[in-house]
């Protein structure tokens, strides 16, 4: 069976870093009571629902849902390993960038020093050549996070 996450429903949670903490925890956000541990799933599963296995709900999966030569480049990095951390904190991971179609949209400048501020956040494109430098790197990095986390 294939399950898919998303997030775009009329529900407590939308931010789906907190759904993929939900499900590997089955701790609620509203009690913070345990429900049903049995049905916990491992932290590449959840990730699983909202990329590749969302894509193939969608029937997109040869477009989206995984980091491939040929797919459209939309994802977003974090500000710290999802994969590593415990599992009560994965819901607490900010988006520190995001790409669409390879490029960067958003990207969230670190805190200025001593104001407790960030810096500021931008929407922006970047020339092609300055793209491919950060994109190819980045997306290397990025693969090599996620190898193994295949649709099953």
């Amino acid at each position: 069976v294939i399950i898919a996450g998303g997030s775009d429903g009329i529900m407590a949670l939308v931010n789906w870093r907190k759904m993929v903490q939900a499900a590997v925890t089955r701790k609620s956000s509203s009690s913070g009571n345990v429900i049903r541990p049995e049905l916990a799933i491992s932290v590449a599963d959840g990730v699983r629902m909202y990329t590749i296995n969302a894509a193939y709900q969608e029937g997109k999966e040869a477009v989206r849902g995984s980091i491939e030569v040929g797919k459209v480049a939309d994802f977003q990095v974090l500000d710290r390993d999802i994969f590593a951390v415990a599992h009560e904190e994965i819901g607490a991971s900010r988006v520190v960038m995001t790409m669409v179609g390879g490029n960067v949209v958003f990207q969230d400048y670190p805190r200025s020093p001593g104001s407790g501020r960030r810096a500021g956040s931008v929407l922006h494109q970047r020339k092609a050549s300055a793209r491919q430098s950060i994109a190819l790197p980045l997306q290397e990095r990025i693969k090599a996070g996620f190898a193994g986390i295949t649709r099953k």
